[in-house]
């Protein structure tokens, strides 16, 4: 069975199949904010869409982020995802630099977590 979180037309916000749980990609409403400030925004909406879907980050299982200037980005990045995801059981990750849809853009993840 696959149920369908928030369809906006071209795409939806989350889909949970067989206990899977997929986030669309999230980003910080706040494209003002520097990579910190879209960082930990980004991370609240996070907790939001997957409280929605009935679990909670401690059940993420795969974190791909997108960063904008992986260079001058990444540690900044790392220190609010440090914060966000506490203890010895943090989730796959991969961390890649992309172009994003717009040049304010500095953050975007995309979760996998489990039900």
């Amino acid at each position: 069975m696959i149920k369908t979180i928030a369809p906006m037309g071209r795409y939806s916000k989350a889909k949970i199949v067989n206990g899977n749980v997929y986030l669309c990609g999230q980003f910080s409403t706040d494209l003002t904010l520097d990579v910190k400030g879209q960082s930990k925004n980004t991370f609240d909406q996070v907790d939001t869409l997957l409280a929605e879907c009935g679990t909670d980050k401690s059940k993420i299982v795969s974190i791909l982020v997108h960063l904008n200037d992986i260079d001058n980005h990444y540690a900044s990045f790392n220190e609010e995802y440090d914060a966000w995801i506490a203890g010895d059981d943090a989730p796959v990750r991969t961390c890649v630099e992309a172009k994003m849809f717009s040049e304010a853009c500095l953050v975007e993840l995309t979760i996998i977590a489990a039900e």
